[in-house]
């Protein structure tokens, strides 16, 4: 499931670029080491990702094995629950008996070997007709987390685990509420990780949440896009937590530990990295003095940073946060603020990296936005349909392909063009050699 925005890791996560996509510990993004992971449980053409149309292009260009065929298209975000059964309807076609194994793409896992281990035994449970989740281990009171408390008696199971059923769903507590499920024992953190039979998922959906199964199902039998649109548009969203699993009998849950991370905010960066003696977590280019237990994040400029205690300084191109690590999670009301006022540095990032190439906005206002494009040879970046004013590109190297409707113009290195309002446009480099332009926006872009 590929469909989070990621707002607590706001300025690193932007809408059009959640956390997913990003880099938070080692050399692959959060989705590259979630996809890595599971490719010994599955074959390719057995591995299925649900993200939205937006989200879609850049799961492809991060992942070089993932087949295109297998991207679930979500039209709009609407939480967990759909999105699951999208997925089940789509494997129960390729396969009825399919056991089917749900992750979020965003979290992080140390103990690979665990987590392959314990998803083999879920999926023994699986087969026997049970909802699976994944219950972690607790290591301390953690009020980001919600818990699963389990049930008494123990349910035996061919491989010999602990399996339990689960006795209740728990909302993120208080401090004092975490304090007392870790003394009491019996609850373990909800990871979102869930397996089960496709069948049975969507014969639980049906039952509980029978509106959703319904147009769900008809968006199945249907192929026309703006139609399963216009009814993914009228389901009202839902977690698969609170709609099936905390109602249906069939719900069990297998502890484990496999030193797991939902990587939930900003904070999370010096658990998951690694720490100098006094507790800081440096990435790029830093220089730090006499700080203690802090994030220092720099993207391309130099971060200095003196005397700190228990902050984080995150710098990007075009936005800077500084915020006590104890009130990382409130780093999402700056998002949503941002959000509110229609501000570019919630939606998208300074520069925005595609399979094809990469745009960069060089200067904005309220009028216009003058943006540089690259483009690897193949490459094709929809302009989509101008409004007021149109715009110009001016080619700085190699030989930039400007299509509108059936018309195609080749413009060369030094040349340029103008685009009117009121039509799609697209740029293609069907050359050889990489293609860059400077483009100039007007108002609608």
């Amino acid at each position: 499931m590929a469909g989070g925005s990621g707002t607590r890791f706001w300025p690193l996560s932007r809408e059009a670029f959640p956390k997913q996509f990003l880099k938070i510990s080692g050399s692959e993004t959060l989705l590259q080491q979630t996809f890595h992971r599971i490719e010994t449980l599955a074959t390719p053409e057995r591995i299925y990702i649900a993200a939205n149309a937006a989200m879609g292009e850049t799961c492809l260009s991060q992942l070089s094995s993932f087949r295109k065929e297998n991207l679930i298209i979500e039209p709009m975000p609407k939480n967990t629950a759909p999105a699951i059964g999208l997925a089940a309807f789509r494997l129960i076609k390729a396969d009825p008996q399919a056991v089917m194994v749900a992750l979020p793409s965003d979290h992080y896992i140390e103990d690979r070997d665990a987590f392959l281990e314990i998803i083999k035994t879920a999926s023994e449970a699986a087969l026997s007709g049970f909802l699976v989740t994944l219950g972690i281990t607790p290591t301390r009171p953690e009020t980001g987390y919600g818990y699963i408390q389990k049930g008494e008696k123990e349910i035996s199971t061919n491989s010999g685990a602990a399996v339990f059923p689960v006795k209740a769903f728990r909302e993120k507590p208080d401090f004092q509420t975490a304090e007392r499920y870790i003394r009491e024992g019996g609850y373990y953190w909800n990871s979102g990780m869930f397996v089960w039979k496709a069948s049975i998922i969507l014969k639980e959906m049906e039952t509980y949440m029978p509106s959703m199964f319904e147009k769900l199902s008809l968006m199945d039998r249907i192929e026309s896009r703006g139609e399963r649109e216009k009814i993914f548009a009228s389901i009202m969203p839902e977690s698969i937590d609170y709609g099936i699993m905390e109602k249906s009998g069939k719900s069990i849950v297998v502890p484990t530990d496999i030193r797991w991370h939902d990587v939930g905010s900003l904070s999370a960066m010096a658990e998951v990295n690694e720490t100098d003696g006094k507790g800081n977590m440096h990435r790029g280019n830093i220089l730090g003095l006499e700080n203690e237990n802090s994030i220092l994040y720099g993207d391309e400029r130099l971060v200095a940073a003196i005397g700190l205690k228990d902050m984080m300084v995150v710098d990007t191109p075009d936005a800077v946060l500084v915020c006590p690590k104890d009130r990382a999670q409130d780093v999402k009301k700056i998002a949503e603020r941002l959000r509110k006022d229609q501000r570019t540095e919630f939606m998208e990032h300074r520069k925005e990296s595609h399979a094809w190439g990469s745009v960069s906005t060089l200067d904005s206002g309220s009028s216009y936005r003058a943006r540089k494009v690259e483009m690897a040879p193949g490459g094709i970046f929809e302009l989509g349909r101008s409004s007021k004013g149109g715009g110009h590109l001016i080619v700085l190297s190699g030989t930039a392909h400007f299509i509108t409707g059936e018309e195609v113009l080749s413009v060369s290195a030094g040349g340029s063009f103008s685009f009117p309002e009121g039509a799609r446009h697209r740029v293609e480099n069907r050359g050889l050699e990489n293609m860059a332009a400077l483009m100039v926006q007007f108002s609608g872009f």
